[in-house]
């Protein structure tokens, strides 16, 4: 009988216990938790047309018209390409900080792999070293699978994301992402006249446990104008159990802006600080 009871209380406070994790899991976040998921969105979207600009630099293809890159100065970053190793490797060396065109201060490396940059629609993988954008280190490894459609000038991606971005106050967001990117090319040779869709899930675990599922509709993806290296419309479903919200980053304007909404209250937040 008193062994029946020890398990009974056992079982008791393990599911007290799980009752506990799971009310913590399911907390709704707070206003600067929010600001980090609207700011590493942004930076992730940012990053990814840096490397681009990058590969399409080192391939010939911006020297002629430096005045129109939009991150990298004439020698930052370092960019070497590794045409012998099997897969081919190009890393953008930002060294221990220097300041980009956009006035960010980057540090660390960017590394590239591909089975051959030259063809446009192969995969590429990133990895980083040390590598830190304004204060926020990233970690871990994107794959995008590229094909590129010459009739209406855009160039389709199939992105995987599985990293780390640790703001400067130590939180650390885990982030795993399944994609779709689609860059649009306006007018020929002048690179801040592009623009960049983006639509897919975004599923971030925080350091408290606590799981975020982001979904961005292909009907309202993201937009992000290189003009401005900022994300400028697009809607963002969140959720975290019962808790849901939304983000809304306009109509297309580059006002550094967005709208969080959550329980009828809706509140303006900075894309950058």
């Amino acid at each position: 009988m008193k062994q029946l009871k020890l398990a009974a209380i056992a079982v008791i406070f393990l599911l007290g216990s799980i009752s506990c994790q799971e009310e913590e899991v399911a907390q709704p976040m707070s206003n600067e938790q929010i600001d980090q998921e609207v700011l590493a969105e942004n930076l992730l979207v940012e990053l990814d047309e840096l490397t681009e600009e990058g590969i399409d630099f080192q391939l010939d293809l911006l020297k002629s018209g430096g005045a129109d890159r939009l991150f990298l100065n004439d020698n930052c970053p370092v960019i070497t390409y590794d045409k012998t190793s099997n897969p081919r490797k190009m890393i953008l060396d930002f060294g221990t900080g220097c300041v980009g065109r956009d006035d960010k201060t980057r540090s660390g490396k960017i590394i590239i792999t591909s089975s051959a940059f030259e063809n446009l629609t192969l995969e590429r993988v990133k990895t980083f070293e040390n590598f830190i954008v304004e204060g926020k280190k990233i970690e871990g490894k994107i794959i995008k699978k590229i094909t590129l459609n010459r009739e209406n000038l855009s160039r389709v991606a199939e992105i995987k994301e599985d990293i780390k971005v640790t703001f400067e106050d130590n939180t650390v967001l885990t982030r795993k992402a399944n994609l779709t990117r689609e860059q649009i090319f306006g007018i020929p040779g002048v690179r801040a006249d592009n623009e960049t869709k983006t639509w897919g899930e975004v599923i971030t675990t925080r350091p408290s446990g606590a799981t975020i599922t982001k979904t961005i509709a292909e009907a309202t993806p993201l937009l992000f104008k290189a003009s401005c290296k900022q994300i400028v419309s697009g809607i963002v479903a969140f959720s975290n159990g019962d808790v849901s919200w939304t983000i809304d980053y306009g109509t297309g304007e580059c006002d550094n802006t967005a709208t969080v909404t959550r329980d009828g209250e809706s509140r303006t937040v900075k894309l950058k600080k």
